[in-house]
């Protein structure tokens, strides 16, 4: 099986993914600050008979991108597959009123441990002329959305990320793609919904701005787009965006 690599692992999208991928035969690492956030997802995967390998490490913290990634060859060999999974919302404010520390941070974690996470596995996968990445991004990044400045702005950073390292790449075997997600029923949307009623708006997961399915999305069904990527099924699929919203770009 192939060797994958996926951050924020413990809830969400990357959990949903790196079942996915174990379920698929894949030799899995799951990333997460602290191992006890990422032990739901090893009791899930055990459960299923496809266990996965817990590696404590922040995404913010550059030694910890390096730790991991080390530790993953030297436990399987190499790294075949990346998913950037780990975020967090960030301010819900207006511009003018985020603080420069929340803004620093989310770019620290979206931005920064998204980069150097791809920077210190692309060697490997260049060396075996061999590698598959995507980032999971965010309609935000692509699109205008109130009080989401910080947020938006780390999420198109990763999508222009990944434009750039595919067309670094690509000749010799490594791909790099990403998802954009609209809504998904998430630990961070049910943030996302305390933030805004502490802002005096009043919304549901039923009555967010959903797009014509008038739901959010499933982290199981992000995954089922981030495993395809991954695979040799999109073997001419590179730089690219993958949009999986239900239509809410359209709305």
């Amino acid at each position: 099986g192939r060797i994958a690599i996926v951050t924020g692992g413990g809830t969400g999208i990357g959990q949903a993914t790196a079942l996915q991928l174990a379920a698929e035969g894949a030799k899995v690492v799951v990333m997460g600050r602290r191992l006890e956030k990422l032990k739901e997802t090893v009791e899930l995967a055990e459960k299923a008979g496809t266990p996965v390998v817990p590696m404590a490490g922040d995404v913010a913290v550059e030694a910890d991108c390096i730790k991991v990634i080390e530790e993953t060859v030297k436990k399987f060999g190499t790294v075949d597959l990346l998913v950037n999974a780990a975020g967090i919302g960030g301010p819900s404010d207006r511009m003018e009123e985020c603080t420069m520390e929340s803004v620093r941070n989310v770019f620290d974690i979206n931005y920064f441990g998204s980069y150097m996470m791809v920077k210190y596995s692309l060697p490997y996968m260049q060396k075996q002329n061999r590698g598959s990445i995507v980032n999971i991004a965010s309609i935000d990044g692509m699109m205008g959305y109130d009080c989401e400045s910080p947020y938006a702005a780390t999420k198109a950073a990763v999508i222009s990320m990944a434009k750039t390292v595919a067309t670094e790449n690509g000749a010799n075997g490594v791909r790099i793609n990403a998802i954009a997600p609209g809504w998904i029923d998430t630990p961070m949307l049910d943030v996302a919904i305390e933030n805004y009623k502490k802002a005096g708006v009043e919304v549901t997961k039923e009555t967010l701005r959903n797009g014509s399915m008038k739901r959010p999305g499933l982290p199981s069904e992000i995954a089922e787009g981030a495993c395809w990527l991954l695979s040799d099924e999109a073997s001419y699929v590179n730089g690219h965006t993958l949009v999986i919203d239900g239509a809410k770009t359209l709305s």
